[in-house]
């Protein structure tokens, strides 16, 4: 929740504030440390194949790594391998839209 927001959403931050705290410089940063990349490629060899198309009986290779709960910006959040999972470009750019 932002303060002073006026609109209700189940956790975390509203779409446009959301955004707002990925659009900070220093989350983005996160992105670019050795530190993600060797997380990514160790959830990489974790989940191969896209845990939302498997749940759906299909094979599909992962190609992004991807948040469970939206970190939005709280670092704990962001760095929890627990908070990560495999999915297909699709199912993440899906999941990424509708805001879940």
């Amino acid at each position: 929740m932002e303060p002073g927001c006026p609109v209700l959403v189940p956790f975390g931050r509203c779409p446009v504030h959301r955004l707002a705290k990925l659009e900070d410089p220093v989350v983005r940063k996160w992105y670019r440390l050795a530190r993600w990349l060797a997380l990514r490629d160790l959830m990489l060899q974790v989940d191969p194949f896209c845990r939302q198309c498997l749940r759906e009986g299909r094979k599909v290779l992962t190609a992004e790594i991807d948040h469970i709960v939206p970190h939005e910006g709280v670092a704990s959040r962001f760095w929890d391998a627990g908070n990560l999972q495999g999915l297909c470009k699709s199912c993440h750019s899906k999941k990424t839209r509708d805001g879940r």
